[in-house]
């Protein structure tokens, strides 16, 4: 650190250039002139949704949840398959979508 320091006092004009380029990205990057998002521009070709119940049998979970979940999305345009599976305590249903959608 010590030696740092030094070099820096030695030579100032490598700590101006230095505090110029922290500056200089600092503000391209605040202007918004880089890239930047919340979600993921590549659109997903699949879905997973998932429902925890405990205590409930693999029959409670296929009438009270995974086919609910069918029937709602089954009007949905751009789905082109749907598996699902009922187990004890969990319901698994995975949507495939078409390109695009």
């Amino acid at each position: 650190m010590r030696k740092l320091v030094t070099f820096f006092v030695k030579y100032p004009i490598w700590a101006n250039a230095l505090i110029f380029t922290i500056v200089t990205f600092g503000f391209i990057s605040y202007a918004g002139i880089l890239k930047k998002s919340f979600f993921p521009s590549v659109a997903p070709s699949s879905l997973s949704i998932s429902v925890v119940l405990p205590g409930a049998s693999p029959e409670e979970m296929e009438e009270g949840i995974t086919l609910k979940i069918e029937d709602v999305i089954r009007g949905i345009e751009g789905i082109k398959e749907v598996t699902s599976t009922s187990s004890e305590n969990v319901a698994s249903v995975q949507v495939v979508l078409f390109k695009g959608y």
